[in-house]
This record gives C-alpha cells, structure tokens and sequence, in this order.
C-alpha cells in the first residue's frame, strides 16, 4: 500500500467517524475492527494505517521522554559537586592575665606587660638569647631568682601560671623550680621539676600543700616523660578550685591530673620565678633559661591552655 493512498484512507475514515459520532469507539476497537460497531471501507487497510500511526506516536513519545531524561543527566552531571561546608569556630578570647613577663629587656627590674606589676631580679641572673626574644640566664645558686614585692595569685582559689623553660642541668638529687608563691614557711605552689638522683629521671612537677607548714600533706603531680637538657619547653600549672582538681600540661598537652587540697591556703608571700621555698628557706634554685611567665586567676581550660 501506497503511503499517499493510506493518509487518504485515515482522512475519510475519520470523517466517517465524525460523522457517526459513535461514543464507544475506542483506540483498543480501532484496533480490533471486528468489535468496532461501524462498517469502514477497506477496515484491513485502515487498521495498518493506525497501527502505523499507534507505532510512529510511541516511538516519537519515546524518543521525547529521552530526550527529557537525557538533558536532565547532562545538566546533573555538568553541575559542580557541592563540597560539604565546615563552619569556621573562632577560638575563645583567652582571660586577661594577672600578669606577663617576657624578659626582653636586660634590667635587673622586669615590668609585666599587664598590669605594671615587677619583677627584681637577684645577683647572678643574666639575660641571654630565649626561644622568642631574650630570656633569664639562671646559675642554679642563691640568690639568684626574681621576685614580686607582695603576692600575686591567691593560692586558695583558681590560678593558671604558664612559662617556657629549658633546663641548662638537673642536678642528682636536687627540686628545682621556675615559680612558686611563698607562705611563711612553705610555698603555697611549686611549678618546677623533681629531684631524680639521676639527670635521666627528673620529670615535671606541681605542687601544692594544705598548710603552711614542713609536715603539712603535699599534694604533687609528676609529669610521665624524662625532661631532656637543653630542649625547650612550655609547661603549664592549673589549679581549678571548684573542681578541687590540679592539672599539669607539657607542651599544650595535659600530663598529669590530680585531686588539689582539701583544704587550700592562701600564701601571702612574694611570687618568685627561679626557686621555691621550704622550711621558711629560701630553696630549690633553677640552673637554666625561663623565657615568659604568665599567670592567671582563674583555671584555663585544656582549650585555652593550647592557645597560650
């Protein structure tokens, strides 16, 4: 069959059906033209002709639908992956210290860069190249350490004191330490190391007693790893009051942690940076470089306490 000749034959059995307007035709009777209740001209060649249509329309509607799915997975996958987005958390405001010593200038008289509080240096304390800027050169010996005039934390509450240090020797046998606070007999807290009979074995340590006295109860935090000569180091004592907690942080990371005492004491002495003090002596000098204290009243949170 002609194409031309089928168009024609579609046309005028369309018409046909117009003119009957027959409610029951449907495209499944167009198809089966045996149940259509009408009487078509040639029905064999106008049913091929609507298949041919049937066919063509699925086909066309086919390739649409691709098309549409097609220009969709196109624009999928030319769109730029969206990276997952980490919000930016700004680190806390650390406190406002108490008080800041640098030790960059070379006077016996070092001013904090807080508050104007002042430390005196003793005989024998130089000054000589710090890991940032200048630092104190201590021999070790009295009476050579520095002072405040008064005191300058109240040990009975939460404090932080933070320094870096480098020890130039640790001695057999021997405390040495880099800050304290004096009572009248006993330091109200030592920040320094321990008196390992051996170089290898000296560690840091925090301490602190419930009295001001030689036989009060001492409570000491010991560091876990041996301090290496000549190596610097940034350690840090926090005293949290509320928790009844001590902590003790090397490098940014907590070292040791213990119970404070249970009954804390306020010590009215001088705060000192190079010794301690013990059986209302003077004592425990420290053989090395201090480069920056800086102390707090209020216990640093283990965030805070590595932003320092």
């Amino acid at each position: 069959m002609k194409t031309d000749s089928s168009w024609i034959e579609i046309g005028e059995a369309i018409r046909t059906l117009d003119a009957h307007r027959v409610p029951e035709l449907t495209v499944e009777r167009l198809l089966d033209p045996p149940t259509v209740p009408i009487s078509l001209p040639e029905p064999r060649g106008f049913v091929s002709a609507i298949r041919l249509v049937s066919v063509a329309a699925v086909l066309i509607a086919g390739v649409l639908l691709w098309r549409v799915g097609s220009d969709d997975t196109a624009r999928t996958l030319d769109a730029p992956p969206v990276e997952p987005t980490t919000p930016t958390v700004a680190p806390s405001a650390l406190p406002h210290p108490l008080a800041a010593w640098s030790y960059d200038d070379t006077s016996v008289r070092h001013t904090s860069s807080v508050n104007g509080v002042e430390l005196t240096a003793g005989a024998g304390v130089a000054s000589a190249a710090g890991q940032n800027g200048a630092a104190l050169s201590l021999p070790g010996v009295w009476p050579s350490a520095a002072q405040t005039r008064g005191p300058l934390v109240d040990t009975a509450t939460s404090f932080t004191v933070s320094t870096i240090i480098k020890a130039d020797a640790l001695r057999d046998c021997l405390f040495q330490a880099f800050a304290s606070q004096d009572g009248e007999t006993v330091s109200g807290f030592e920040l320094g190391t321990t008196a390992g009979c051996a170089p290898d074995e000296a560690r840091f340590t925090f301490v602190m007693s419930d009295g001001d006295t030689d036989v009060a109860t001492q409570y000491r935090l010991v560091g876990r790893e041996a301090i290496i000569p000549g190596r610097w180091y940034h350690v840090v004592a926090v005293h949290d009051a509320e928790a009844d907690e001590m902590q003790l942080y090397v490098d940014g990371v907590l070292d040791a942690v213990g119970p404070a005492p249970a009954t804390p004491w306020t010590a009215t002495g001088p705060f000192a940076v190079g010794r301690a003090r013990f059986s209302s002596q003077e004592r425990d000098y420290f053989a090395g470089l201090i480069d920056t204290t800086t102390v707090y009243d209020v216990a640093l949170t283990s965030a805070e306490v590595a932003q320092l």
